[in-house]
């Protein structure tokens, strides 16, 4: 490998509507200058199938004028095209990768725990970190219990993306940051920060946080989340109701 010619290695487990959006935008990279990106989508068959039946392409947009600039300087349509793009439901595929984004419900986070623990104990990848793109908290520790050799790091994914699965097509629908913790004991530091330079390169508002924030930013957000049903029931939106003392 060129010392000019960084090749980062990114995974997703449970490429969703988020977790399939952002590995797209970062596919979107794989022909930058300085880095080659190589992205594995694994999800349900249902991803499989939108994909495929979309002629084997991925369209992405996005609200964000400038991201959307971006993307469409690049083109909005992603080929789904090994190794800078792969889609499947192996989940062996991500034995050799330098990231890992999680991205299951969080109710699904000890399966997910124990396929990594599976998949990266056979390949006996200890470099890899793994990224919690999940709602909720606790998902870190989950994880970290099944991974106790690897860094673990939290993070909170604030925008929505919506998925047609009839043209395979990710649009992000709302502002918002992806905000990851870091610490001083993040192995591999430089995949690190590589990882959140491209992030940031693909237009998405990124953002790194020590470990005790991203506790702060997760009970936060999960405040919020319960607050749902009281802004569904009273027609009252989410600012207005953290505006007014008595919500």
């Amino acid at each position: 490998m060129r010392e000019n010619n960084k090749k980062l290695r990114i995974g997703v487990l449970g490429a969703g509507a988020i977790g399939a959006y952002v590995g797209t935008c970062l596919s979107h990279l794989s022909h930058s200058r300085d880095t080659d990106v190589e992205v594995v989508l694994v999800g349900r068959e249902s991803l499989k199938k939108s994909v495929s039946g979309a002629g084997n392409k991925i369209r992405i947009k996005s609200m964000l004028a400038a991201q959307q600039r971006l993307i469409n300087n690049r083109g909005n349509i992603v080929n789904v095209q090994a190794p800078a793009l792969t889609v499947t439901s192996d989940a062996s595929l991500l034995a050799d990768m330098d990231i890992i984004i999680v991205s299951v419900k969080a109710t699904a986070t000890e399966e997910a725990g124990t396929v990594l623990q599976q998949v990266l104990g056979r390949s006996n990848n200890k470099d890899c970190i793994v990224l919690s793109f999940q709602n909720g908290v606790g998902n870190r520790e989950i994880l970290g219990d099944f991974l106790p050799s690897h860094n673990v790091l939290a993070s909170m994914v604030e925008f929505n993306v919506m998925w047609d699965r009839d043209d395979a097509s990710f649009h992000q629908t709302t502002g918002g940051f992806i905000t990851m913790e870091t610490n001083n004991h993040v192995a591999n530091e430089d995949n690190f920060k590589l990882f959140c330079k491209l992030l940031k390169a693909t237009g998405i508002q990124t953002n790194v946080v020590t470990s005790k924030s991203i506790q702060e930013i997760l009970y936060g957000k999960l405040l919020i989340n319960l607050f749902n049903p009281v802004n569904a029931l009273s027609g009252v939106s989410v600012p207005d109701t953290l505006a007014v003392y008595k919500w």
